[in-house]
């Protein structure tokens, strides 16, 4: 091992330690989560052969997954990367198959008669920001330091900005009631949010460490 996986699996055995929620777990899977997304060695087979967001779903997944399942490494089987991009290629697969299914449907048509317009996009699995408790997710996007989420809105609506569609996804409302509220298509909507939560979580993250864990 070299040091960059000495300091990984230092820093998920000292996460394993601490109780779920707790400020002090938080912190090192929150380290722990950079260092991968910084380290260039996370390998997903086949990611180029699907559109960009597949690959993400799956990277969120596997962020979810690791925040909740940290006691599941073994530093026995393996190092940190090897099990990251082991879950990470388990999540890749998933995402393909929800991938191809939705293609086989539009987006905006019912899925059926009798669930008072609720659409495909809605019976989904939303993308999670960061694998931490939501709570702190919600307060940073309200505070929005840096006025950097009220901004980025949707051409033509500045009602419908990150902030705002962000927000709104972590308290449970529906694409649809967005969509009639704001006379903009379902697609619309959570594309331009899909591209949002890209685009942010570095910034997120910066915000967390700064803020919530001095």
């Amino acid at each position: 091992m070299d040091a960059l996986d000495i300091r990984l699996e230092h820093l998920a055995i000292t996460a394993k330690q601490f109780p779920p929620k707790s400020k002090s777990r938080q912190l090192a899977l929150s380290e722990l989560a950079s260092k991968i997304q910084n380290s260039r060695r996370l390998f997903c087979k086949g990611r180029y052969n699907y559109p960009e967001d597949v690959y993400i779903e799956a990277l969120q997944e596997t962020w979810l997954y690791i925040s909740r399942k940290i006691e599941k490494y073994d530093p026995e089987v393996g190092t940190v990367m090897a099990w990251v991009n082991f879950i990470l290629g388990k999540r890749f697969i998933d995402a393909i198959r929800r991938y191809t299914r939705n293609q086989q449907a539009s987006l905006d048509e019912p899925v059926n008669a009798g669930e008072s317009g609720t659409t495909l996009l809605d019976t989904l699995p939303q993308p999670q920001i960061l694998p931490d408790c939501e709570e702190i997710l919600q307060e940073i996007l309200r505070e929005d330091p840096d006025n950097l989420f009220k901004v980025e809105h949707i051409k033509s609506h500045p009602q419908a900005n990150f902030q705002a569609i962000a927000l709104r996804r972590l308290a449970k409302q529906s694409w649809n009631h967005m969509s009639d509220e704001w006379a903009i298509k379902v697609s619309t909507l959570s594309s331009f949010y899909q591209r949002c939560v890209k685009y942010f979580i570095p910034k997120i993250q910066e915000y967390y460490q700064n803020y919530y864990h001095n």
